[in-house]
């Protein structure tokens, strides 16, 4: 935990401080914030393996986990926003001095961009998964499966990227 005697005396001298209270705030919710993006990468994984098993219940229940962990993040992050607004000043600017002569921001910045690429790739399984499920319903219907589906090899379109033509 940086020390907080004055951790926003440095850099910005005509920026408005946040109270102490705020101060405490900040770092407490900055550090749940962090450790809810552990959680998300741990969930993100989990449903790259069910993804990949075909386990319809555990998306499922995955889904809804990470759902719960997206709408924490969110209300953290609004709450700051109105932190923001209310006391005025700059949460960005606030956060940088706060963690500048820590590791705990790159930390976050890492974890995020791994979530980030975790989290496309499972778009990329989910919308692979949604192709081959049309299809099957297709085919157990009897229909012709070049009319009820816009996928064509080599081709992509906005609304079905055609991730297997780069594989």
């Amino acid at each position: 935990m940086p020390n907080l005697s004055n951790p926003l005396s440095s850099n910005n001298s005509n920026s408005i401080i946040p109270s102490p209270k705020t101060i405490q705030f900040l770092e407490k919710t900055f550090h749940d914030y962090i450790d809810k993006i552990k959680i998300l990468n741990i969930v993100l994984d989990a449903e790259t393996s069910a993804l990949k098993l075909m386990d319809y219940e555990k998306i499922t229940e995955i889904l809804q986990e990470k759902n719960s962990i997206l709408n924490a993040l969110n209300i953290i992050e609004l709450r700051w926003a109105e932190l923001e607004t209310e006391e005025k000043f700059s949460i960005s600017t606030t956060f940088k001095n706060l963690f500048t002569k820590s590791t705990v921001f790159g930390e976050l910045i890492a974890i995020s961009k791994e979530c980030k690429e975790k989290n496309e790739l499972n778009g990329i399984l989910i919308s692979h998964l949604h192709n081959h499920s049309q299809q099957m319903i297709a085919i157990l219907s009897g229909q012709n499966i070049e009319s009820t589906n816009s996928y064509q090899p080599g081709v992509s379109s906005p609304s079905q990227p055609n991730y297997l033509a780069r594989a």
